[in-house]
């Protein structure tokens, strides 16, 4: 049989359309700005790739929900432990140096 999928238990429906984001926030746990959910005016956009002085036709974006996080995420600034890799550890010996026992009871464990 198929393993249950686990986004059939989500509360709502995912939207991957291509409408405007829409959050469904409430609250931003350990924020350090209130949730302000703001909605931005639309900006004048070339409608050509790159975006950039090529004569492209000008179109008017749909106005979008500015990114909750937005402050935080400006803000943040990594110490210099999380942009290094994990020091290379082993949490347990080599197998040939590891006892094993042979465990053929409940008793045994």
């Amino acid at each position: 049989g198929s393993a249950a999928r686990p986004q059939m238990r989500w509360r709502g429906e995912v939207d991957n359309s291509d409408e405007p984001f829409l959050p469904k926030l409430r609250a931003k746990p350990n924020a350090l700005v209130p949730l302000q959910l703001v909605l931005t005016s639309p900006q004048e956009e070339d409608d050509e790739p790159g975006g950039g002085g090529g004569g492209g036709r000008r179109r008017r974006a749909a106005p979008h929900y500015a990114n909750p996080y937005e402050h935080e995420l400006a803000d943040f600034q990594p110490d210099e432990a999380q942009l290094s890799p994990p020091a290379a550890e082993r949490l347990y010996a080599a197998l040939q140096h590891t006892p094993c026992h042979w465990v053929d009871s409940e008793e045994g464990l």
